[in-house]
């Protein structure tokens, strides 16, 4: 995924999926949350990967031309995930026990704000 951060940066991720027998999907982390410009997504790529989020036009300029065809983009239907699809994750997570406090979550801030960075 890559989502625009504003300021020419995006905030990105790298995911690995594969699917289990039951249609379900089984996501391993290759590449933690990150912030930083578009271009250094780059370097993380070794093997196609489908890219999906609101920043495609800035990755479409910038990492296309340095990934060739192991820049792929998603059907237009998928460039954002779907509620049935969240879902499903979800549903996933809870059959394997794992919940979340929702009274205890805390934001998990992946850059400064550009008011930290002034001060």
């Amino acid at each position: 995924p890559l989502l625009d951060a504003r300021q020419g940066q995006v905030y990105a991720a790298l995911y690995q999926v594969s699917w289990t027998p039951d249609g379900l999907p089984q996501v391993a982390i290759v590449k933690e949350e990150w912030a930083g410009p578009v271009a250094e997504v780059a370097d993380w790529i070794t093997e196609p990967v489908i890219f999906a989020g609101d920043a495609l036009a800035l990755a479409q300029s910038h990492l296309q031309p340095a990934l060739g065809d192991k820049f792929l983009l998603p059907s237009p239907h998928h460039t954002l995930p779907h509620p049935e699809e969240v879902a499903l994750l979800a549903r996933a997570r809870a059959e394997a026990g794992e919940v979340d406090d929702l009274m205890a979550m805390e934001p998990r801030y992946v850059r400064q704000s550009y008011t930290q960075k002034r001060q």
